[in-house]
């Protein structure tokens, strides 16, 4: 809808875009109330925009257009229009507002601008959230000199905006009663690219390239799917045309190899490790699957999907859930609504005889091509120009075919080439009758292949196809060698000449890594089979993965650490295979196995994988000897789970360790029975169970453990009974760890000294161990505790007086945790930026991250947690005077830490009780309950979370200034000493007879 009266303004004018987020989820979701919902918006954002002098020239579904004379007046409506939508109490429809700004000049034409600054604003304000108001670089600078009283500027730097070529600078509204704490903004910035390089020029496709990119970029279509038969280049051909249309998507493209996928239940892991997605939390693959890729206008390649057709319904879910497109190679459909299919034929052949045509047809100038990377001498003439043609007549065009044949150039002339190929095709006709014709043919040339190499070559291909993911040098020679005249080595450098193995460019591992096609593997273990050798084999093959693994199990928590797991992520589709083939013939041996690899699962983010190994061992194996490997998978099955089944887990590995009499093991599952109980409130249990594991440990060589079990026990301590009782069992653990070459744990014993130091006030100190242990974490990538570790630095920053340096460390651990889908450090994070938020009075910013750190505490289920945000959202509704919403989260906050027999947290609660009747003017009440508090705590030093501690560094000192005032020094003295002979029930009877009247009774009568 237009403004046919709108007056028309000349020269540079601000424009002020708004709309409503997720509109179209609201009305599906409350479709009865948001007619009533949508009206009072309007009416709020018209209102706020004439109030400031704007005009509405055009407005579009829930979304409004304005024009303003000054961008601070622009500003200044989007303020006052997010403070109200804020304000608003909205029932079942919650409206979220997100604005833009940005200044021009437009065409005015017909009650409507129109022009490139109309563009951009449109693009800034697809890029904001709900609640968050952008401005572009040319709005900000029109306010530098007059800003809205109370507002500053966030500088977000320098983005991308989609279908827009100059880059725009961006920055956010800040004040103290609008959200600060946004995700990322939805620009360009942050593209998806992992499209593997073309090593070789792309021929012959270029027809099908269009139209396969046309069909790509069609509106209407979602799903598209390259068919073919093995070998004709489907893969290539994605690759090509991804990387053509990169632009065109604006959160990019994601590459997914699915070559050596067998297993339905890894296709959404392999997706997730492709999007650098890690498991975190209780949330399924699949879910945090479909949350990533909701709003991202993102092409998914997904190459080699034959071997996981089953695996259809994942694409469907994902593509119902966004907007992405998805590419698929496989050699058959995915058979779903709105699939197009994209059947690729063979490349188009030469003519026989005409030399013209030999230049210029597709097969035949891809085997020039690749006939000249194998012998730069090697060119097109009269003579060889029919051999050529007919070579790739008999393969059909198909590309993996002709490049077998042109590889072998410097061995043999096209001529001779000819004449094997044919006495090839001769002996196998056809191959199997229920395959395609061209994987006949296929087999056929890979066979012509086979059939060139030696014996021992042979024997060698056959022998490697038992590598799944690739192998090394080592691997081959120990899995593949029978006896003294097999050279390895000259055998893998010759099947590499002949592009029957290739060499793997992206292995992030030292060692030169190689592979074979998938469809060559198959022919290889087919071969294979064909000469009685797989069962010995594949034996072989497991044997090595055995060894493998549990040497890298020693290796994974030492001085090689970073290498080992590498290697791990390098060899782990080997360990699949393995595992694969152990699960059917021997459970002992695929639960030694479940176990050697569970430690790099645990590090690495392999979570529901370990579980799904280790389970099926447990399962598996039956025989008397399997009870020395089932004590260790039941540990590393609970360490692997996050909800209450890991407790249930550790007490078997427990039982099974006091069963076989093995200490080391006890001591560890004691150790992580302990963490458990830390985790969950149950700090008496935890202290117990680290302390036997302490004692155990020490009896044994097993100095790892020792150290793990020292770093938890020193939580233990700190909980029960302050942090400087901790120091002795960090400081042990520590050195245990820098003694075993552990980078990974040595980061947070390094992280909990430093907050000694920081508690003591010894900040210099605090910082280097901070430093050290973050720039551990990050060498080794353990985000998790970067995130951590960033928040500690954070804290030190308040504590040092710089707030706004806190704020830059504490957003920064809360992308990562968010990133991460790490619930429980999230919580940790939005704790700490309410911390900061407090300290420069924006309590409504406070609130609104505390709300949500209790709603993620009450999810997970975690009493202690869910105390803790409830106790520092009692000092916000003091703030706010809701003294009976106060009330009753402090006393639901007490409930639980009495259940939970945490006798410090109980006198912290009483200070709040304190607090509490001071605020209702009961200054007597209210100094007894702090002496209280302060005589129970008898000074001890408490791991208090987040706000607590600025809390009684600076909020419980000025409350009692206050008390002192009021009250002056002698009645002050005689109510405080009262307070500190009360006993501890005695002070909550006390904080009882503080109830607010609600209807008549008592908050206590009333719950």
């Amino acid at each position: 809808m237009y403004n046919s009266r709108m007056e028309t303004r000349a020269g540079t004018v601000t424009f002020l875009f708004t709309d409503i987020e997720g509109s179209t989820r609201l009305w599906e979701r409350h479709a009865s109330s948001m007619s009533v919902a949508l009206a009072r918006h309007d009416k709020i954002v018209r209102a706020a925009i004439e109030r400031h002098g704007g005009q509405v020239f055009k407005t579009v579904g829930d979304a409004f257009c304005a024009n303003f004379r000054t961008a601070t007046d622009g500003v200044a409506s989007a303020l006052n229009l997010e403070r109200e939508i804020l304000d608003e109490v909205w029932d079942d429809a919650p409206i979220v507002v997100r604005c833009a700004l940005h200044a021009g000049s437009a065409e005015e034409r017909d009650g409507d601008y129109f022009g490139p600054t109309l563009n951009r604003v449109a693009r800034l304000l697809a890029a904001a959230h709900g609640g968050q108001v952008l401005l572009s670089q040319a709005a900000a600078a029109l306010t530098d000199e007059v800003q809205p009283q109370g507002t500053t500027l966030l500088d977000l730097g320098l983005h991308r905006l989609r279908d827009l070529d100059r880059e725009e600078h961006i920055f956010q509204l800040v004040h103290p009663n609008l959200p600060r704490d946004f995700l990322p903004i939805q620009t360009l910035r942050a593209r998806h690219d992992n499209i593997p390089p073309e090593k070789a020029a792309f021929i012959g496709r270029d027809r099908e390239s269009a139209e396969l990119g046309a069909l790509l970029l069609d509106p209407s279509v979602r799903l598209v799917t390259v068919t073919g038969a093995g070998g004709c280049g489907k893969t290539r051909l994605a690759v090509h045309v991804a990387g053509k249309n990169v632009e065109k998507f604006a959160d990019g493209v994601c590459f997914v190899p699915l070559a050596t996928i067998t297993n339905l239940d890894l296709v959404a892991p392999a997706i997730a490790q492709a999007l650098h997605l890690r498991e975190e939390g209780k949330r399924s693959i699949e879910e945090l699957l479909c949350d990533y890729v909701r709003d991202k206008s993102l092409l998914l390649v997904l190459d080699n999907f034959e071997q996981v057709v089953q695996a259809s319904s994942l694409v469907s879910e994902l593509l119902n859930a966004s907007k992405l497109k998805a590419l698929v190679t496989s050699r058959e459909p995915l058979r779903l609504y709105g699939e197009r299919e994209y059947p690729l034929p063979v490349l188009a052949l030469p003519k026989l005889g005409d030399t013209a045509s030999v230049s210029l047809a597709a097969a035949s100038r891809l085997f020039v091509d690749r006939a000249r990377a194998a012998d730069p001498r090697f060119d097109l003439t009269e003579k060889n120009a029919r051999p050529i043609a007919e070579i790739c007549k008999r393969l059909d065009g198909l590309p993996l075919a002709i490049e077998l044949a042109a590889a072998r150039v410097r061995l043999l002339s096209p001529e001779a080439m000819l004449d094997r190929l044919e006495s090839s095709l001769d002996m196998l006709t056809g191959g199997a009758r229920d395959l395609p014709e061209r994987q006949r043919t296929m087999r056929a040339a890979i066979d012509w292949g086979y059939t060139l190499l030696d014996e021992s070559d042979q024997a060698l291909f056959r022998r490697l196809g038992v590598f799944s993911g690739g192998f090394t040098i080592d691997a081959a020679e120990e899995v593949c060698t029978r006896d003294a005249s097999d050279d390895v080595l000259s055998g893998v450098a010759s099947l590499l000449s002949k592009s029957l193995v290739s060499e793997d460019d992206e292995s992030p591992h030292t060692d030169r890594r190689f592979r074979m096609l998938e469809t060559v593997r198959e022919y290889a273990l087919e071969r294979l089979e064909s000469v009685g050798e797989v069962a010995l084999m594949q034996r072989r093959h497991t044997t090595w993965s055995v060894r493998l693994a549990e040497h890298s199990k020693d290796e994974v928590f030492g001085h090689r650490q970073l290498e080992s797991l590498a290697r791990c992520e390098d060899e782990h589709d080997n360990f699949r295979a393995a595992l694969a083939w152990l699960a059917e013939r021997d459970g002992t041996e695929s639960l030694r196995l479940a176990v050697a690899l569970a430690p790099f699962w645990f590090l690495h983010g392999h979570r529901a994988e370990g579980r799904r190994w280790l389970a099926h061992g447990l399962a598996a194996a039956v025989a008397p000897t399997d009870v020395e490997f089932k004590g260790e998978a039941l540990l590393w099955s609970g360490l692997l789970t996050d909800d209450w089944r890991a407790k249930e887990l550790l007490e078997q590995a427990d039982g099974v360790a006091a069963e076989v009499g093995d200490t080391a093991l006890r001591g560890r599952a004691r150790s992580a029975l302990g963490w458990a109980a830390i985790r969950e409130g149950r700090i008496s249990d935890g202290v117990s169970n680290c302390r036997e594991a302490v004692e155990l440990l020490r009896t044994t060589t097993d100095r790892w453990g020792l150290a793990n079990a020292l770093h938890f026990l020193g939580h233990a301590q700190a909980d029960e009974t302050g942090l400087e009782s901790a120091r002795p069992a960090w400081e042990e653990s520590l050195q245990l760890f820098r003694e075993l070459g552990d980078g990974w744990n040595q980061a947070p014993p390094l992280k909990d000294l430093g907050l000694i130091a920081s508690r003591r006030g010894d900040y210099e100190t605090a910082a280097g161990l901070y430093e050290e242990s973050l720039a551990l974490s990050r060498d080794i990538g353990d985000k998790g505790n970067v995130a951590d570790t960033l928040m500690r630095l954070g804290e030190l920053a308040m504590f040092a007086g710089q707030p706004m340096q806190a704020v830059d460390h504490f957003q920064e651990a809360l992308l990562i945790a968010r990133d991460l889908e790490n619930k429980t450090q999230i919580f940790e994070g939005l704790m700490r930026h309410a911390e900061v938020s407090e300290f420069l009075a924006d309590y409504p910013l406070a609130q609104w991250l505390l709300e949500e750190a209790l709603e993620i505490a009450r999810e997970l289920k975690f009493p202690r947690l869910i105390a803790a945000a409830l106790h520092n959202l009692v000092y916000v509704e003091l703030q706010n005077g809701d003294t009976h919403r106060a009330e009753r989260m402090l006393r639901e906050c007490t409930g639980i830490h009495r259940a939970l027999g945490r006798d410090l947290e109980v006198a912290l609660c009483l200070a709040a009780f304190g607090a509490l009747a001071l605020a209702q003017g009961r200054c007597d009440e209210a100094t007894r309950l702090f002496g209280a508090s302060a005589a129970l705590r008898g000074g001890a030093d408490v791991m208090l979370y987040r706000t607590d501690r600025l809390e009684f560094v600076v909020g419980e000192e000025a409350r009692l200034s206050s008390l002192r005032e009021a009250l002056g020094d002698a009645s002050f003295s005689r109510a405080w000493e009262e307070g500190s002979q009360l006993a501890r029930e005695e002070a909550l009877s006390l904080a009882d007879r503080l109830a607010m009247p609600v209807d008549g009774r008592s908050v206590q009568e009333g719950t």
